[in-house]
């Protein structure tokens, strides 16, 4: 008795560990919802959806007039040309400059169109790619729920097991003690109790380990627990089991995130392949400028003074020279402020580039090459998607009804099995069987009992896994969850 004490304090150890009061109880729905919340290949899928908006704006900008705004100022000294007087000076000079642009591709051959067209279809890829990961962080949580609720319901079998053990070993000891029967009987019984421990303890194990696994696709260090409950997912066969695997991939074949980015690569792919023909043709563009200047030597006359000077002489009959004078005007000049400068110094510039593409060595060429063969890939890689769809629907439509005839037929041999133990029962009470059978007839039960229960979360999970496909939930980062 002293192994078994040891061993149910094992047991009860690891019970009092399990047992944390105020736990939060989770449904499915919850635990999705969480996983959903915390799963980084989803985020990274948003960021990604995020950025391709970005491009689809950019894209759209590069249809649009492009204006930029410059101003400067600087000063030279040497010699240097005013650009407002264009007077050679080997003076200091400060200048400052404002001016206006703007460009416009008036035709590309419809380049910057079909750019904006393909960064459409990709934010499209983007978003069903964010559907794509949430439906695989979905089927993971449903998987890992469903194999905890497996291990909580088998770790519930072994106590019950080990319970019964218990009992019998009691009985064996009375009845040994009375003389009936002999120590090899009673050893036996408690070899059996011992054996039935050891499940209890790896059947706890095998929760442990399946709670932690969720617990870490939902991100959470505090203990919880689950409902037990299956919101959204049926216990029994559903209406998809009747209807042949070829008319389940017809209806939805369409609605498959992997087949709607295949699809939308392929246009994609078509653009890429308008863009790079339209290399070849003509590309006219438009531009013009507003500008002005100022120069902090430029001067404007604002008035004269008269002065008298000679302008030469004449020689007397006596023989004197006798100076020549005249009035004249010199006219004086003030600096231009900075703003009549800009307003007298203004210009104005408009203009047309045409160029037309007549030898690029090759490079045209190679790049509507790669363009096509991408789109031929693309194609390829769409029929490649369809193909493996209809497999992944042929084979889960036969899985499914595989494990629910796996199931009917375990719970046949639990009911078999669970008649036999009854009566094992009462023969061993009465001393006809020994303990040896009624330990073999006991663990037929056990297994029995296990493997109804695996069969029938199995049965369930690869129903819905069918039902998943034939209508698979939409997820976009808007709408946190439509399921």
């Amino acid at each position: 008795m002293k192994c078994t004490a040891i061993i149910g304090l094992a047991v009860m150890s690891l019970t009092g560990m399990q047992a944390q009061p105020s736990l939060t109880t989770l449904d499915l729905s919850a635990c999705i919802d969480k996983a959903l919340a915390y799963s980084y290949s989803l985020k990274q899928s948003n960021n990604n959806l995020r950025a391709s908006h970005g491009d689809v704006q950019a894209s759209m900008g590069s249809m649009l007039p492009q204006v930029n705004l410059g101003a400067g100022n600087g000063w030279n000294a040497g010699l240097v040309v005013d650009p407002v007087t264009n007077q050679v000076q080997t003076n200091t000079l400060g200048t400052a400059s404002g001016s206006l642009g703007m460009s416009l591709n008036v035709f590309d051959g419809g380049q910057n169109l079909n750019r904006w067209r393909q960064a459409k279809v990709n934010a499209a890829v983007a978003m069903l790619q964010v559907d794509n990961a949430a439906q695989l962080v979905v089927l993971n949580t449903a998987s890992q729920y469903l194999t905890l609720l497996v291990a909580i319901e088998a770790e519930r079998i072994a106590i019950g097991q080990e319970t019964l053990s218990e009992k019998q070993l009691q009985r064996t000891q009375t009845m040994h003690d009375a003389g009936a029967i002999s120590l090899s009987e009673l050893l036996q019984a408690k070899s059996q109790l011992a054996r039935d421990i050891q499940r209890v303890v790896a059947a706890m194990a095998q929760r442990s380990l399946a709670h932690l696994s969720l617990s870490q696709t939902m991100g959470m260090t505090e203990e919880f627990s689950i409902d037990g409950t299956l919101l959204g997912i049926n216990d029994k066969p559903t209406a998809e089991l009747a209807i042949q695997p070829t008319v389940l991939y017809a209806a939805s074949n369409g609605k498959q995130p992997s087949i709607q980015m295949a699809t939308l690569q392929v246009q994609s792919s078509d653009l890429a392949v308008k863009v790079a023909k339209a290399a070849r043709l003509p590309r006219l563009s438009m531009s013009g400028q507003m500008s002005t200047s100022y120069s902090d030597r430029a001067l404007k006359q604002t008035g004269s003074t008269s002065a008298v000077g000679e302008i030469g002489y004449f020689i007397s009959p006596q023989g004197n020279q006798i100076p020549v004078m005249t009035t004249y005007q010199i006219p004086t000049f003030t600096a231009v402020n900075l703003q009549d400068q800009f307003n007298n110094n203004r210009r104005q510039y408009v203009g047309f580039n045409l160029s037309i593409p007549v030898f690029s060595g090759f490079q045209i060429a190679n790049s509507i090459q790669r363009a096509q063969v991408q789109h031929d890939n693309a194609a390829l890689q769409l029929m490649q998607e369809e193909d493996s769809y209809r497999q992944v629907i042929e084979r889960a439509h036969h899985d499914a009804q595989s494990a629910w005839k796996n199931h009917e037929a375990a719970k046949a041999a639990l009911v078999a099995a669970k008649r036999s133990l009854d009566d094992a029962q009462i023969r061993r009470e009465e001393g006809i069987m020994n303990a040896l059978d009624y330990a073999r007839i006991q663990d037929s039960y056990y297994a029995a009992s296990s493997e109804a229960i695996r069969s029938k979360y199995d049965a369930i999970f690869k129903n819905y896994i069918l039902t998943f496909y034939a209508n698979p939930p939409q997820y976009h980062a808007e709408d946190q969850r439509q399921f």
